[in-house]
């Protein structure tokens, strides 16, 4: 009883926090307007596809660099549309395999994306100096200071046992549907620096948005 008692303060706590929050900003008209500029983004890009899950599509794209032999390297790539067309990936080796080569070039990218929009990273403990409040690193600060792009914490992989666990208890089992193994987060100060980082995501050639929410709606 006491810890459910405990619970309820806190869960009251975060409402009364967001509730807060979210009055500060509709009496902005700034913030206001960018929500709404937000919204209308978010609707163009929203892929009308179902949520099918990981596919492999046996086809290739050619990379910019010819491999060692000579000839150019042929590297799949996997997507969720076309889904009825292909099988859906069953084994987990296989995604960690694909997220293990995958996660630096998400790394680079959303630097990309960050230095476009103004856009920060977590910072490391050691950088906080012992203060148990997250701190965030600008990456324009850090793009030109490694001791500084040292201090990122980056997400990592997301581990075996709690991949298991999510496919199991909320996908029944379908590994296909880890849609998060390869993760970073980027932070924003302000909802038009958001937009901006979001417009810089689709119109990015070498991506394609396959499923976006959006949670300030």
């Amino acid at each position: 009883r006491i810890s459910f008692q405990a619970a309820e303060l806190l869960l009251l706590d975060s409402c009364n926090f967001c509730n807060a929050t979210w009055k500060e900003i509709l009496g902005n008209d700034k913030a206001y307007y960018a929500l709404q500029e937000l919204k209308e983004i978010v609707g163009k890009i929203t892929p009308k596809v179902p949520d099918a899950g990981v596919h492999q599509l046996h086809k290739a794209r050619n990379v910019d660099e010819p491999a060692a032999h000579g000839k150019v390297l042929p590297i799949p790539f996997f997507s969720m549309r076309e889904a009825q067309l292909w099988r859906p990936i069953t084994s987990l080796d296989q995604l960690y395999a694909q997220a293990s080569a995958f996660h630096p070039i998400l790394r680079s990218k959303v630097q990309g994306w960050a230095d476009v929009s103004q856009g920060s990273f977590l910072a490391s403990p050691r950088y906080r100096l012992g203060s148990e409040e997250n701190m965030f690193i600008d990456w324009h600060q850090a793009r030109g200071d490694a001791k500084v792009r040292d201090s990122i914490e980056w997400a990592q992989i997301k581990k075996p046992q709690r991949a298991i666990e999510k496919a199991f208890q909320t996908y029944r089992g379908d590994v296909s549907r880890l849609l998060d193994i390869s993760r970073q987060t980027i932070y924003f100060a302000d909802i038009e620096h958001l937009s901006t980082c979001l417009g810089a995501i689709w119109h990015d050639e070498e991506i394609v948005v396959e499923r976006i929410k959006n949670r300030m709606d």
